[in-house]
């Protein structure tokens, strides 16, 4: 049971909106885990942070 007629252009133009908002969506959390793995840094950081100076008796 399918459709008699389908026009692709018209619903191609009506779901434009939701294609769009999907887009953007993906976008968005794309950014944010680009941000969140920027923000994590690397496993060396965490040492240097952890072991300072004063601990070492340098």
């Amino acid at each position: 049971m399918s459709a008699e007629t389908t026009n692709i252009d018209k619903q191609a133009k009506r779901h434009r909106p939701a294609l769009w908002g999907m887009g953007l969506a993906a976008t968005a959390v794309a950014l944010l885990f680009i941000a969140f793995l920027f923000s994590v840094g690397t496993p060396e950081d965490d040492v240097k942070q952890a072991i300072t100076p004063e601990q070492t008796g340098d």
